[in-house]
């Protein structure tokens, strides 16, 4: 149902329920400075129920002109909205699925303002991030349109990135420095 394994949804879960360590996961993103704006993320693997998953994946990001990039990829923020709609794709599409709701079109769009001022350090009472996120999602199905609409909204309260958003996440930066050559 949407192209999703309802039996492995349910089998996972079932697990999860079981032994929760089985559903503890873990991302991690490793990225390097390509000169100007222009960054190289690397995805290597991930890992689920402490068992490592080797994956391959590279991510380019690049900031407009008119943000002194060269604009050869999308931008941190672009990537961040991105990381929001295809967290909330995939929570909706399972949700659906293993309410036995079919999907014909799902469209998410978010938006968000951001006031330089922040980023640049030239006003210390100007946020340097979103203050707000607007999330716009459209959805067909030949299902009853309440039945949709509280899949949709169950699967949205329950996505990862979209309560990453929701909630202040606490972020330790570790630095290290040293001489380049």
């Amino acid at each position: 149902m949407n192209g999703i394994n309802t039996t492995a949804l349910a089998d996972f879960a079932a697990a999860v329920t079981a032994d929760p360590k089985a559903g503890q996961a873990r991302f991690t993103v490793t990225t390097h400075w390509q000169g100007g704006s222009r960054s190289r993320a690397h995805v290597g693997s991930y890992h689920l129920g402490g068992q490592e998953h080797p994956r391959q994946f590279v991510i380019d990001a690049d900031e407009p002109p008119g943000l002194l990039g060269d604009d050869t990829a999308p931008n941190p923020q672009e990537l961040l909205l991105a990381g929001l709609n295809a967290c909330m794709t995939a929570g909706i599409v399972a949700t659906t699925a293993a309410r036995g709701i079919a999907l014909t079109s799902l469209q998410i769009r978010t938006s968000g303002q951001l006031d330089l001022r922040g980023y640049l350090g030239l006003d210390p009472d100007v946020n340097p991030g979103y203050d707000r996120i607007d999330v716009h999602i459209e959805a067909t199905s030949p299902a009853a349109d309440a039945d949709l609409h509280a899949a949709i909204t169950h699967a949205v309260r329950h996505s990862p990135n979209f309560n990453n958003f929701r909630r202040a996440i606490s972020v330790t930066p570790t630095i290290t420095t040293g001489a380049g050559g």
